[in-house]
């Protein structure tokens, strides 16, 4: 018997449902991290259905970078062409500069083995759209259920496992029965706060960033190229965007302090970003604020568990993570990869339950461990801020000189190193 449990303090009707759906893995929130975990699915031949409450698309003014590894996963399931059509940029190499000194350093994909020897630069909301059109050809398994807000569980009181969702859409209640849920609903997931599963707060950080968006400064040191400018004032930097036409401007501010940015003029505004990123003279960066929709908070948080009473816990939901290495949404992408496996090996030999779908967290998490170690140690070269900095805090940029170091994070940010299924081997040993 199936019990129905709300997420959140409003109660549930016990009416039947306007509508049933049947899947095998129920996902909710439809972002990249669920879309993704669709497309895995499908790999395998196994359905799913994505509910995400927003309408439409939203543009979201972060999660722009593609990793290499992350584009072999793309490409493999049919949505790189689409993002090379929708202006997917790439680049293959990143300077550091301060403001004051110039020049401290590169370092690039280039040299790196495999097809993708780059990353690929597309605006976060048309990431969103790649996937979604990508889903077209895979009707068969993918159901997309868009407006549709998930508001509670279904219980198998019997096995004390979730057996789905309840929710709403249109005016009208749904339930959907699934052997498998994800949850792709963000960091401040409502199924991870209802499965009690707590989460650690590794380190606060005392920044966020504005996300401002300019033309792209025309100069060679952009050329297939991204710019970071750290110093005194913080980080600065500038990812072009799609086709290279624009570039995104991550600007590190104080914790709390969008609303004094927010009322300046456009020339006071120009002016500290030119203290900052000296190479945007070259442009006008008078609409620099036109397309902000908020600015980002930072944080680094962890899940003590991945997976609870038949619920998996992906992207954000599982962690959240600096962004200065762009390893978010990546993670979660791979998160997707990993745990599609684990369920299609669950369906043909494990059974599902808690201790056979732990298989996912025992891939993913040392793993996610050491890419957000790397992260946060990288995080604290290029945000580290003050006088101080435009002295000797260039020291800090030694280790770019060294070709050995270089390579090793270049091969660390591009995800080269972290297993994927088929490198993890989960199907080898589970019947066809």
């Amino acid at each position: 018997m199936l019990k129905r449990l709300p997420l959140g303090p409003r109660a549930l009707s016990d009416a039947p449902a306007d509508h049933q759906f049947e899947t095998d893995v129920a996902i909710v929130g439809g972002a990249v991290g669920g879309a993704s975990m669709a497309h895995a699915l499908a790999e395998y031949e196994l359905s799913s259905i994505i509910f995400e409450r927003l309408p439409q698309i939203p543009e979201v003014n972060r999660g722009d970078v593609l990793q290499p590894l992350t584009l072999t996963l793309l490409d493999r399931w049919g949505i790189y062409p689409i993002v090379t059509e929708m202006g997917g940029f790439p680049i293959y190499e990143w300077n550091f500069f301060n403001p004051r000194i110039g020049h401290l350093g590169s370092w690039n994909f280039s040299s790196l083995p495999g097809r993708f020897n780059h990353q690929t630069i597309l605006r976060h909301s048309r990431i969103h759209q790649a996937l979604y059109s990508a889903m077209e050809s895979k009707r068969r398994f993918i159901d997309v259920q868009r407006g549709a807000e998930v508001t509670g569980i279904l219980l198998d009181e019997q096995r004390d496992v979730v057996a789905g969702v309840y929710g709403e859409q249109d005016g009208r209640t749904f339930e959907a029965r699934a052997r498998v849920v994800v949850a792709a609903d963000g960091p401040r997931s409502r199924l991870r706060r209802f499965l009690g599963i707590e989460q650690e707060e590794r380190y606060r950080y005392d920044h966020e960033y504005l996300m401002l968006t300019t033309p792209r400064p025309k100069v060679p040191e952009m050329d297939r190229k991204g710019m970071q400018y750290v110093g005194r004032h913080g980080l600065t930097v500038l990812i072009p965007l799609d086709g290279g036409e624009e570039v995104r401007i991550p600007v590190q501010i104080p914790r709390g302090a969008q609303p004094e940015w927010g009322k300046l003029s456009a020339a006071q505004l120009r002016h500290r970003l030119l203290v900052r990123a000296p190479v945007l003279e070259h442009i006008d960066t008078s609409g620099a604020m036109d397309h902000l929709s908020h600015s980002y908070p930072v944080s680094w948080t962890h899940s003590n568990r991945y997976v609870k009473r038949n619920v998996c816990l992906i992207g954000e939901a599982a962690r959240t993570i600096h962004p200065t290495t762009a390893q978010g949404m990546n993670m979660a992408i791979l998160d997707a990869e990993v745990l599609a496996a684990v369920i299609k090996r669950c369906f043909l030999k494990d059974n599902v339950s808690d201790e056979t779908l732990v298989a996912y967290e025992d891939a993913r998490r040392p793993v996610a461990e050491e890419v957000m170690e790397t992260s946060h140690h990288q995080t604290l070269h290029h945000t580290a801020s003050g006088v101080w900095h435009d002295i000797w805090g260039v020291r800090m940029y030694r280790w770019i000189e060294d070709e050995d170091t270089k390579r090793e994070i270049s091969i660390s940010i591009a995800g080269l190193n972290n297993p994927t299924s088929r490198d993890l081997r989960i199907l080898e040993s589970a019947p066809v």
